[in-house]
């Protein structure tokens, strides 16, 4: 974990030295903000982005679509496997195919953006500003939502459904960059004096708050999914007010932008500090920063191999358990025939296991003392289980994800692994990235994320289609989680904090301080030394009497009174070179009596 007890920066303006960090140690009422930020924007995933969205846009596209073999009549969902195509522009395309490309296209923009807003959030307080400008985006893109009274509004549902995904993503990336710093100025950390106790410290402090920020956003996300869907079910049908089929569904997203709004304002935005960064240079605006650094963090990577291992092992495990989440759902509504209720039921218990899972894991981590490598390669493991158990249903036995039964078991274990593998990634992430960079590291975790979301789908698409059965896009899953394992179990955690200190803009800013203050203590060494010199040359000579000798005591800082043996002895002196009390055996040294301190004194006189 990287140290932040001395975090300074340098102003690009002058390159003076000077500390723009906030040094304030972590309060448990900053964590709480920090915490509450995360419940106030899962609504957008948990039930915006996971159920909602996906069912309005779906409704919207089929309510303007015709059927493929019939294009004179209107599209009807009640067809099992039914097949419409809707116009967009000048062309037509299949309903499922446009609502998969509008979700490109926001994973597009998201890829495109995630890096320059990462680079940006590190300078200044932009890291907290952006963080409120993505949440507010966010909720206002849910709530603008309502005003699609009418199957014409398709263009805004879709437009809406983009842009609540994008802002989101950015938001997660701000927010997520607020944990390795909360960390490091956590008192605990603080005040540990040796390197070693701090990194297992800080380790230690990590996986419980990172396990309790996702935690909570889970626990958050799931009660409102909860109250929305009976919302939803006792308003009912949108057709009998006059309004869309899923107008409820509709209402229950803008409610997710308004439970953001609150909780941001009147809780989170107050409890959590700036914790600025250094000033942005000013001769760069916005975009052509954020290309440098981009190209310039990529670049990077190839020397900072563990990070570089970290994001393989992380991409491959994400684009596993996300891709098998959705490809699952596919399988229980084609094979099983299970309806829509049930497959929301199931997403309940897959969030609310989520939240338990990432605090118990973080429980097990430390009641074993294990490291985040070694969990890590051992919830990999685990995870392949799930793959392999629904490629065991291709054999004639009557398990492997055969009933309807057995997909809540299932959501059980991925709940709990989700949560777990999502938090520990992200804590070994803190360990080893450069420090200064939280943001621009972060983000490019959750870019990497996103990519293998945006890869694996097609591949294991056509694996499907080649097969002929659903249950064989789960062998590349399952091989991912192998790979994912098989990257972790390289990384060295000791080199990879070795390796971020290279490229740490607040470690070389450290060293180039630490060889200034060097210098000037060198100077004031010389000085020292200088000054000592001139007053040793111009020390008296001993030769002029006994003043000099006296004034030699003082400047040798010792006792400046010539030592005599008797009163005969120093009047046989009187005018002579007194001895210097330098030059007198200690041996031979005695305590001088008032009397001859006055007999010297009018001696010197003379």
């Amino acid at each position: 974990m990287p140290d932040h007890k001395r975090t300074l920066s340098e102003s690009s303006a002058n390159g003076s030295f000077v500390d723009y960090h906030d040094h304030s140690p972590t309060t448990p009422e900053e964590l709480r903000g920090w915490y509450s930020l995360n419940c106030a924007v899962n609504g957008f995933s948990a039930v915006s982005l996971a159920v909602f969205m996906p069912l309005v846009t779906e409704s919207f596209a089929t309510s303007v679509a015709v059927q493929t073999q019939n294009w004179s009549l209107k599209c009807d969902t009640s067809i099992e496997g039914y097949d419409c195509m809707m116009p967009v522009g000048g062309g037509w395309y299949n309903t499922t195919d446009f609502v998969k490309y509008c979700h490109t296209f926001a994973v597009f923009i998201e890829l495109v953006l995630f890096l320059p807003i990462g680079t940006w959030a590190d300078f200044g307080n932009n890291r907290k500003r952006l963080l409120g400008i993505m949440g507010l985006a966010a909720a206002l893109s849910s709530i603008i939502i309502l005003a699609a009274f009418t199957y014409k509004a398709v263009a805004l549902v879709f437009v809406c459904s983009i842009l609540i995904s994008v802002f989101y993503g950015l938001y997660i990336v701000c927010w997520a960059s607020y944990l390795p710093i909360l960390i490091a100025y956590s008192p605990g950390v603080r005040d540990q004096k040796s390197d070693v106790g701090q990194i297992r410290l800080s380790e230690k402090i990590a996986s419980l708050v990172s396990a309790k920020g996702l935690a909570s956003g889970y626990f958050a996300g799931t009660s409102l999914l909860v109250l929305l869907l009976g919302l939803a079910a006792y308003l009912g049908d949108g057709h009998a007010y006059g309004l869309p089929h899923q107008y409820a569904l509709q209402i229950g997203v803008a409610f997710t932008g308004v439970v953001y709004i609150l909780i941001y304002n009147f809780y989170g935005k107050t409890r959590l500090k700036e914790r600025p960064g250094p000033p942005a240079p000013t001769d760069k605006n916005f975009l052509v920063l954020g290309v440098e650094r981009t190209f310039e963090t990529v670049s990077q990577l190839s020397k900072l191999p563990q990070i570089m291992l970290l994001l393989v092992s992380s991409f491959f495990s994400a684009a596993a358990y996300n891709t098998m989440a959705s490809i699952a759902v596919h399988t229980a509504q084609s094979v099983l025939h299970v309806d829509t209720v049930y497959v929301i039921a199931c997403a309940v218990i897959v969030n609310l296991f989520a939240g338990l899972g990432s605090l118990f894991f973080a429980w097990f981590k430390q009641r074993v003392n294990w490291s985040e490598k070694k969990l890590l390669m051992a919830l990999n493991l685990i995870y392949s289980i799930v793959p392999l158990y629904i490629i065991i249903g291709l054999m004639p036995i009557p398990f492997g994800m055969k009933s309807a039964l057995e997909l809540p078991v299932i959501g059980v274990l991925h709940g709990a692994l989700l949560g777990a593998t999502q938090s520990n990634y992200r804590v070994l992430l803190c360990e080893l990235y450069p420090q200064g960079l939280e943001a621009q590291y972060f983000a490019l975790y959750e870019f990497t994320n996103l990519l293998a979301n945006t890869i694996m789908p097609p591949i294991v698409d056509q694996v499907n289609k080649a097969a002929g059965n659903e249950r064989y896009g789960f062998i590349p899953i399952l091989l991912c989680f192998y790979v994912s394992y098989t990257a972790m179990k390289f990384i060295s955690i000791k080199a990879g904090i070795q390796q971020a200190k290279v490229f740490s803009p607040e470690e070389h800013f450290r060293e180039r301080l630490a060889k200034k203050l060097e210098k000037k203590k060198k100077k004031k060494d010389i000085k020292i030394k200088t000054s000592s010199f001139r007053l040793q040359s111009m020390r008296p000579n001993d030769s002029k009497g006994p003043l000099s000798a006296m004034l030699s005591g003082i400047i040798d800082g010792k006792n400046f009174f010539p030592e005599t043996s008797d009163e005969s002895d120093s009047e046989s002196k009187s005018g002579q070179e007194l001895q210097s009390p330098t030059s007198i055996d200690k041996t031979q040294k005695e305590d001088v009596s008032p009397d001859k301190i006055e007999e010297i004194k009018e001696t010197s006189q003379e």
